[in-house]
């Protein structure tokens, strides 16, 4: 069995299962509620299993937008 893997803290521990994690993935939220800390226990979670992660925000999307 894959050991799940602990992203956040609630009332409970709340886990994502590697082997059912999806290809892409959306975090939201309003202001200050823990998006870029989750986000970056995401990532640091599946880059100590091996899996590749690669990461981008609104803000880098909506200023490459504005440059063309």
């Amino acid at each position: 069995m894959q050991q799940s893997l602990p992203v956040a803290k609630s009332s409970r521990d709340l886990c994502l299962l590697p082997g059912l994690a999806k290809r892409h993935g959306l975090i939201t939220g309003a202001t200050r509620t823990g998006k870029t800390v989750t986000l970056q226990v995401v990532v640091e979670r599946f880059s100590a299993i091996g899996e590749g992660v690669v990461k981008s925000t609104a803000r880098a999307i909506g200023s490459e937008a504005g440059r063309h």
